[in-house]
């Protein structure tokens, strides 16, 4: 149909393209948003998808938070992208600024209440999380998928790719560097905390894993909803940290086995059978053993940039802070 039709499809308007480098104007953020969503996922309030009628960005999540501060974000994202483990694009905006109430409103226009967070959202909300949208599913969501099946065959070859999903090596290479990453910035929500971790922060893509192609193009996780510290440490923080290394150095298989007990306990939520069936397949064991080596491999990583760095005259606090807990890594390694 001719462009210009009168009775032809409206043009495609969505967000302006620098929707998350910088804040939009004044009201933009009504003019722009057409419908806001909230998605069923995490564990502390939940994540809404704004959804647009204009400009060339056609969604982006905003997610309120009610804990923490917008500095660990930064953090966290910043040390885990270093490490190759892809991460959303995004920036943060308070409530009390003009963005901030724009988008509350923009939220409330659509039945939504951005201004209260957290779990049950009774928290006064203290900042936005403007992201970037990410591909794929969270890993919670797909070990749920994977139970699914209607016969036994059926569910034996959705968790066998499961399975070969989980070994392929880029993925196995980027989850390692996300749990010494996590462990190293205090972050103990996705894999490192004591009972189910919190796999619904990692978002898993299948793509092609021919190791011949970038790994850009392979299979690969996301890192959502990162926390980690800043040069303001506090002490539970710094409890933390100690106890997430102490682990790592000593005892690595402890944070495997964690990672694994959390799939096995979404696949059971579809179907009790699921997580049996899961940790007895045939390259289950091997699955295992590969990502502890390469949890290992990514930790001496880690803790050769503690011992082959110097402190210098120029070093910010929290380089300072940040060198200081690689050399206590590399000095669990190496006792």
């Amino acid at each position: 149909m001719a462009a210009g039709d009168a009775a032809g499809p409206s043009p495609i308007m969505r967000y302006p393209s620098t929707v998350l480098d910088q804040p939009l104007k004044n009201k933009d953020w009504k003019k722009y948003t057409k419908t806001v969503a909230k998605s069923g996922e995490g564990v502390s309030g939940g994540v809404y998808f704004f959804g647009s009628k204009k400009g060339p960005v056609k969604k982006v999540v905003v997610k309120p938070e009610a804990h923490g501060e917008a500095k660990d974000k930064d953090v966290a994202n910043s040390l885990l992208a270093s490490a190759g483990v892809p991460v959303p694009k995004g920036r943060i905006v308070f409530p009390d600024t003009t963005e901030g109430r724009d988008i509350v409103a923009a939220g409330q226009r659509a039945g939504a209440d951005l201004s209260l967070s957290g779990g049950g959202g009774i928290f006064d909300t203290k900042f936005f999380e403007v992201m970037s949208t990410v591909s794929g599913s969270s890993l919670s969501t797909a070990s749920k998928k994977a139970a699914g099946g209607e016969s036994p065959e059926a569910l034996a070859e959705n968790i066998n790719q499961l399975v070969l999903l989980l070994s392929a090596p880029n993925i196995r290479q980027q989850l390692a560097a996300m749990m010494v990453r996590d462990a190293i910035s205090g972050n103990v929500d996705r894999v490192m905390k004591d009972g189910l971790s919190n796999i619904g922060n990692i978002m898993i893509e299948k793509r092609n894993d021919n190791k011949a192609l970038p790994r850009a193009l392979q299979s690969r996780i996301t890192a959502i909803d990162s926390e980690g510290t800043t040069d303001e440490f506090a002490e539970q923080q710094q409890r933390d940290y100690v106890h997430n290394l102490n682990d790592l150095g000593k005892n690595p298989a402890i944070y495997v086995d964690r990672f694994f007990e959390s799939i096995v306990y979404y696949l059971d939520q579809t179907n009790a059978q699921a997580g049996a069936i899961f940790t007895s397949h045939q390259k289950y064991g091997a699955l295992h053993q590969d990502l502890l080596t390469s949890l290992k491999q990514a930790a001496m990583k880690e803790a050769l940039l503690g011992a082959r760095s110097k402190e210098t005259k120029s070093e910010a606090p929290l380089e300072k802070e940040l060198r200081h807990r690689r050399m206590v890594l590399w000095d669990l390694l190496t006792s």
